[in-house]
């Protein structure tokens, strides 16, 4: 468990690369999503979903191990449900978010297209810290998540707009998308394997 200093307050690292990963996020919805009528029902569902997951990955060891931390209530300062808790909160705020895609399904190609960019912007943010903070921004697997993250949130970025089919092949055309992750996995292997 990293700890990381800020001014007086001592934090987990992880909560900060969490905070960090939701707030660009939220920045590039709030963004991209401006003047758009469903922008406030988009964004109050990734709020809502940050925060189930968040706080059912933060308390998940009461359903995972109740009796020692109602033994040790302290221990639920320091600890999080780990990769338990993780996978608890994903599957809660999918719940979440599929209940709310029901009640409005129309916006159903919107929803996806803000969660796929939230979710790329969420990870260049959080491989730029990773990568700057704790690999001292050499050359190594968080440089190319960096980039990868980079490129994968400028493609969806530009062809936010479009219709679905050409927002999920990137503007590519079937055809090339399949080429650029073939391409993708290829680079990553020859980088895996030299290192």
């Amino acid at each position: 468990m990293s700890i990381i200093p800020i001014g007086p307050f001592m934090m987990r690292a992880d909560i900060v690369i969490f905070l960090i990963c939701g707030a660009a996020g939220f920045a590039a919805l709030r963004i991209r999503l401006r003047q758009m009528p469903q922008r406030e029902w988009i964004l109050d569902t990734y709020l809502s979903v940050l925060i189930i997951g968040f706080i059912s990955w933060k308390f998940g060891m009461l359903v995972f191990d109740p009796i020692r931390t109602f033994q040790h209530p302290a221990s639920l300062i320091y600890m999080t449900g780990g990769t338990r808790g993780i996978w608890l909160g994903a599957v809660l705020a999918l719940i979440y978010a599929a209940l709310r895609w029901n009640k409005k399904r129309e916006d159903s190609g919107l929803l996806l297209k803000s969660a796929l960019l939230s979710a790329f912007a969420s990870g260049w943010a959080g491989y730029v810290f990773q990568w700057l903070w704790a690999d001292g921004a050499g050359l190594n697997s968080s440089l190319f998540y960096v980039l990868l993250f980079g490129t994968l949130l400028t493609m969806s970025w530009l062809q936010f707009h479009s219709p679905l089919t050409r927002f999920l092949t990137l503007g590519l055309g079937r055809n090339g998308a399949v080429l650029l992750i073939i391409g993708a996995l290829f680079v990553w292997v020859i980088y895996d394997f030299a290192s």
